[in-house]
């Protein structure tokens, strides 16, 4: 009971986190949620380079996306305490800055429950393509 409790607690606080940084961007939600699918597909992409089935398999995986979310979170709390004072032009450029997959790429690193995941997903589907 405690632990969904606290998952609760967290959620409750990502969405209020969201919300006030849509407001602080004058960006819709589905701005929002656009801008960071977009540069979780473009992290993947410099990440993975060169390895386009494990960034197919990654964009398809739940648990990338729990991890890349919780990874934004993160940053918003930092981004939300720097940005009250600023007037919305810099707001944008910092929040462009915290969350620029090229930089992000460098910094963060999915975990090894998300790539050990997709690796399973991929020698599964190499096994059933080389059976049939």
């Amino acid at each position: 009971m405690q632990k969904n409790t606290n998952i609760m607690q967290q959620q409750k606080q990502v969405e209020m986190m969201r919300k006030r940084v849509c407001y602080l961007l004058n960006w819709t939600v589905e701005e929002y949620n656009k801008y960071q699918r977009k540069q979780g597909c473009l992290y993947l992409q410099l990440k993975m380079s060169g390895s386009p089935q494990i960034i197919d398999e990654l964009v398809e995986s739940e648990m990338f996306w729990a991890w890349w979310k919780n990874e934004w979170a993160h940053r918003e709390y930092v981004y939300v305490n720097s940005a009250d004072i600023l007037y919305l032009p810099n707001r944008l450029k910092l929040y462009y800055h915290y969350n620029d997959a090229e930089i992000l790429v460098k910094d963060i690193h999915p975990c090894k429950v998300v790539m050990e995941e997709t690796y399973k997903k991929m020698i599964g589907q190499v096994i059933k393509n080389s059976v049939l």
